[in-house]
């Protein structure tokens, strides 16, 4: 594992770092922690909340679990800057609801 206490990188995990670069369908994970959501990097608050409605997201209409559908779990998209949701313009996928 290394010294907690020795402010230097870490070579395990630059070695894995370096290994994955140009190798993943889903783009490099340079930055840590990265979550990945069915295959799609996720990079926005790591707080409860914001994490489970990207995870909502993540599923088809209509598959979503019924837990995805409570009122806590949706934000109307039409409000001002997806009502401050993440959102990755790459994909058009927000964690949203669908209005």
């Amino acid at each position: 594992m290394g010294d907690p206490d020795t402010d230097a990188d870490n070579a395990v995990l630059s070695k894995e770092q370096e290994d994955r670069v140009g190798r993943e369908s889903r783009g490099d994970v340079t930055i840590l922690p990265t979550l990945v959501i069915h295959d799609v990097q996720y990079r926005w608050k790591l707080e409860r909340t914001a994490v489970l409605k990207a995870v909502r997201v993540s599923f088809k209409e209509g598959t979503e679990p019924q837990v995805c559908l409570s009122h806590d779990m949706e934000t109307n998209e039409c409000l001002h800057q997806n009502g401050g949701c993440w959102r990755d313009k790459a994909t058009n996928m927000t964690v949203c609801r669908d209005t």
